[in-house]
Formats: structure tokens, sequence, C-alpha cells
């Protein structure tokens, strides 16, 4: 009731501020307002990302844009829609990347990483997962990196890595406490039921589901779905069909708010609950919703679509990665031909500085043949990938040109170098004749 009147309050306190607001305020006032109302009315919520779009194109407002169109992502995956909420979710996450928006992109790697673990494809959504980690750490985003470790903990546990999975969750519902989010804290208990149903522990997986029912909104559907199911099951098998059927229908009863994914859990469990006790016609009515829910969660063509989407966009970060690469090995040439450039102007300050100092002719001359060798690499280098351009990668052309850059090269050394034995004798003779 109270996280019902609080969200009720924040809705208002959306829509007066609506009413005054600027162009680019209302862009993220729209998407807040959409976020609140997800889990309720997600088609209203739909709409309201839409039009926060609509005017953050108008306005050319990028980061508005990729604000919106994540928001959009989180509503079409939780009511189904998987490839147009990947189709969002990637063109958000190019926005962000193009804009160095950092949050962003920290929670379109991690709406991306729940519609793979929606798939069952946990391999991708671990790697979406802890990208998004990685992110959440570096830019100290707490409430961000909560939501990331109980994505982890749950993806352990749906492939079966119970004893992390706990670990993390615990981790995670400490960390919950300590930032006081009371959805996080249901998620973290909802979590911690899955996996102590999965270890053949019932009585404290059923409590851990009973305490998430206490700390989640009205607007938390998919938690409420999946605590309610997962008590069913077990009210279940301890043969109490009355409780386990009373939590079921409740989980079907949130799951038709445009929740698939839990209408045919919750389906499958009933049609299995109702044929065990002879009720072929409630049985055959929970069979075409799970006949239904699966043609719209996962049928050939939706399929398709999130394959071919995962190809270009595994290709599209292969080539990010190169261009990384690319970038850093550049730095790391740019550094070493600065070096390089910082010794010979030593070198050759050093030549020049002899011209102050009683020195040999013998020690200018192996300076100078030192300082010319430097300086002739360096010039090649700098030149090297003009030269690989203008000769075509043909190894004549390019020594010919090299032996040019030589030919300029040696004249200006023999110059500087006999005008500073020129220097040295001058001032040898002028110290003799004092």
């Amino acid at each position: 009731m109270l996280h019902a009147e609080a969200q009720t309050a924040a809705i208002n306190k959306i829509r007066k501020s609506l009413l005054s607001a600027s162009d680019t305020t209302r862009v993220l006032l729209l998407e807040k307002l959409s976020s609140e109302l997800k889990g309720s009315r997600p088609d209203t919520a739909l709409l309201l990302a839409e039009e926060g779009l609509a005017l953050a194109e108008d306005i050319d407002y990028k980061k508005g844009e990729a604000v919106c169109l994540n928001r959009m992502g989180t509503i079409l995956r939780s009511t189904g829609n998987y490839p147009l909420a990947f189709k969002k979710l990637i063109e958000a996450l190019k926005i962000n990347e193009e804009i160095h928006n950092e949050d962003g992109r920290m929670r379109n790697l991690g709406n991306i990483g729940n519609i793979y673990a929606d798939q069952h494809d946990y391999y991708e959504a671990l790697n979406y997962s802890f990208q998004e980690k990685r992110i959440a750490e570096k830019v100290k985003d707490e409430d961000k990196l909560l939501l990331t470790i109980l994505g982890i903990g749950d993806t352990y546990e749906k492939v079966g890595k119970l004893d992390s999975a706990r670990i993390i969750t615990n981790q995670a519902y400490e960390f919950a406490k300590k930032l006081d989010d009371m959805a996080s804290i249901g998620t973290a208990f909802n979590n911690l039921g899955n996996i102590y149903s999965k270890m053949n522990e019932p009585d404290t997986a059923l409590k851990y589901y009973k305490q998430s029912l206490v700390y989640y909104g009205e607007d938390e559907g998919e938690g409420i779905c999946e605590s309610s199911l997962g008590m069913a099951k077990i009210f279940q098998d301890k043969g109490k069909y009355d409780s386990a059927l009373f939590y079921a229908k409740r989980a079907v009863a949130v799951a038709q708010n445009n929740f698939p994914k839990y209408l045919l859990d919750a389906s499958i469990f009933l049609t299995g609950y109702y044929k065990n006790r002879g009720n072929s016609d409630s049985a055959l009515f929970y069979q075409g919703s799970i006949i239904t829910a699966n043609d719209s969660l996962f049928n050939q063509e939706k399929t398709r679509q999130i394959y071919n989407m995962t190809f270009n966009e595994k290709n599209r970060q292969q080539q990010l990665e190169m261009e990384r690469k690319r970038k850093e090995e550049e730095r790391r040439d740019n550094i070493q031909l600065m070096g390089i450039a910082t010794v010979i102007i030593s070198v050759l300050l050093a030549f020049l500085l002899l011209r102050k100092k009683k020195t040999n002719a013998k020690t200018v001359e192996v300076l100078g043949v030192i300082g010319l060798l430097m300086l002739f690499e360096f010039v090649s280098l700098i030149l090297h990938p003009y030269i690989e351009e203008i000769t075509h990668h043909a190894p004549v052309m390019m020594m010919l040109l090299l032996v040019g850059i030589a030919a300029v090269l040696v004249p200006f050394h023999h110059y500087l170098e006999k005008l500073v034995k020129k220097k040295l004798a001058h001032k040898i003779k002028a110290t003799q004749s004092f």
C-alpha cells in the first residue's frame, strides 16, 4: 500500500512538472513517467516513451533519443516483443556510443542481456551483464551495479551454478539493504526462492518467496508472477492443492497484463494441475493459453529476427573492437615516435652544446653519425605510410625514395659537422692564444 501511494505521488509530481517543462526536460520527464507505468500499464508507458522519442528527434536531443529508445526496449521485452525490443536497444546503444554516454550504454547492455536470458541464451546474457558491471564499477553507479549483480546471480541460477548464484544474490541483498532499494530487496528474495527451490530446500524457498511479495509493489508484475508461481509449485509438491491453485491463478491474473513469458509458465503449470485432477475442460483452456503465449514469444519468425540481429550486432562489436585496437596501436606508435623525437633533439642539443666545451673532433664525429642515423630512422618511420601509398608497396620504388631522403639528410649532416668542427677549431685557437 505504501509503495502504491508513493508511486501515485511520483506520477502526479511528474505530470505537474510536464506542464511547464522545457523541451529537453519534457523528454526526460516523459521517459520517467513511462518508467513508473511500465509494470502496471505497459501500453500507456510505451506511448509515453514514443512521444518522448519523437520530441527528442525533433529537437535533435541525442541523449533523450537514447533514453526513450532504451525505455521502449524494456517495455517491449516485458510484453514479449523481443525482436523489436532488441532493435530499439541496439539503436539506443549506438547513440550512447556515439555521444560517449557511459551511463546510457551500461543500461542498454544490461537490458540486451535480459533479452538473451529470456531466450535461454545464458552465455550471451552473462557476456552483456559483465560488460555492464565493468562500466557500473568504472562510473561508480551503485544503483546500476546492484541490478547487474542481481542479474548475474539470476543467470547463474538458470544455468545450475547454485552455490555461485546463492553467494552473489546474498551479496546483492546486502547491497540492496544498504541502498534501501525495496524493489531490489524483493528481487533478491525472489531469486533466493528460486535458488533454494532448485537446491531441494522448499521450506527455505517458500520463506523467501513470501518475503519477496511483501517488498514488491503493484508495478513489479514480473516479480509477482515469478514468486507466485514458485510458491504454487512448492505447495503442489506439499499436497496443498488449494494454495497451489490460488498462487498459480494469481500469477496468471498478473501475467495477462502483457507479460506473456510468465503467462506461458503459469499456463503450463495449470494445464498439468488440471490434467492430474481429471478436469479436462480447464486443462484444455490453459493449453490454449500455452499455444498463444508460446507463439507470441518463440515463433520461428521472431527467432530468425533475433538471430539476424544478434549476428549483425556481433559483427558491429567486432568492428568496434578492431577500431579500438587500431587506435590503441596508433597511440602506442605515436608515443614511441615522440620518444624517438625526444632522443634526437637531445642528441642534437648535446651536439650543439659541445661548442662550449673542450671536445675533440672524433667525439663530434661519432655523435654526428649517431644523430644522423636516428634522424634518418625517425623520418623514415613518419614517412613510411605515405611512401607505401605512393609506391603501392613496390620495393624498388620504396628503396629509391628512401635513398632520396638519405641524399638530402647526408649533405645536411656534413654541413652541420663541418660547422661544429670549425667552431671547435676556432675555440681551441682562441684558447691557445691566451
